[in-house]
């Protein structure tokens, strides 16, 4: 995993995840009301679950795709109104991650089909290659903090550093051949059902849904991108 900078948005710190992070994601990732719309959709019904899911995804062994993974933490208002103090850093509320990813309808997933139409899927092609694989955004939050703008405020802040340096320094950092069939943009990916999180992905300037598809469990997905 590539450890991105520490930055921060209006009332969120955006720090890389780390082992100690462990505790704070299982609290997260044990909510069925969380996981149903991942592509697990399962909770993780312990400790280990979590911790084998973090370990995999910050490992830095070569045979993991390019990514990088963030932990989002409130910021908590100042005790003063001096303009020395900055606010403190709160517990984790969420995690954010941008990693390499096939295009759906390229990944190794027998029960795969696309749901557009050929003409469509015809447009589509005019403005993306679904050959190649794409910078894939993934994020969720606690349930304790819906309805607050805080996943709308994340994904605008990360997208703008994905754009504006994390792309680069990712690129640099998993070498030029690691990287060069990579299409033009931002992608996300969300169940068909999840309105929320649509309308997130539209607050933030993604434009979709672009492409539809059917996993192999039946679950219809729709995709967003945005580009810079």
């Amino acid at each position: 995993m590539y450890p991105p900078p520490t930055f921060t948005s209006p009332r969120l710190l955006f720090e890389a995840m780390t082992p100690d992070d462990l505790d704070a994601m299982h609290q997260i990732r044990n909510k069925p009301e969380v996981m149903q719309w991942s592509l697990r959709k399962l909770p993780d019904q312990n400790l280990e679950e979590t911790r084998t899911w973090l370990t995999k995804f910050i490992s830095g062994e070569n045979n993991h795709p390019p990514r990088t993974c963030y932990v989002v933490r409130e910021l908590l208002p100042a005790s003063t109104t001096s303009p020395e103090e900055t606010p403190a850093a709160g517990p984790v509320i969420g995690n954010m991650g941008v990693r390499m990813e096939p295009a759906p309808t390229q990944r190794d997933d027998p029960g795969l089909t696309s749901s557009s139409s050929q003409q469509q899927q015809q447009q589509q092609q005019q403005q993306h290659s679904p050959s190649k694989d794409r910078w894939e955004l993934g994020y969720i939050f606690h349930p304790d903090v819906w309805g607050r703008g805080y996943a709308t405020e994340a994904v605008q802040h990360l997208s703008q550093k994905f754009f504006g340096e994390l792309q680069a320094q990712m690129t640099e950092a998993f070498g030029a051949e690691a990287t060069e069939h990579v299409e033009e943009g931002l992608w996300a990916i969300t169940n068909h059902d999840n309105a929320a999180s649509q309308r997130v992905l539209v607050k933030t300037g993604f434009a979709g849904p672009v492409e539809e598809f059917v996993e192999g469990d039946g679950t219809r997905c729709v995709v967003f991108v945005k580009y810079k």
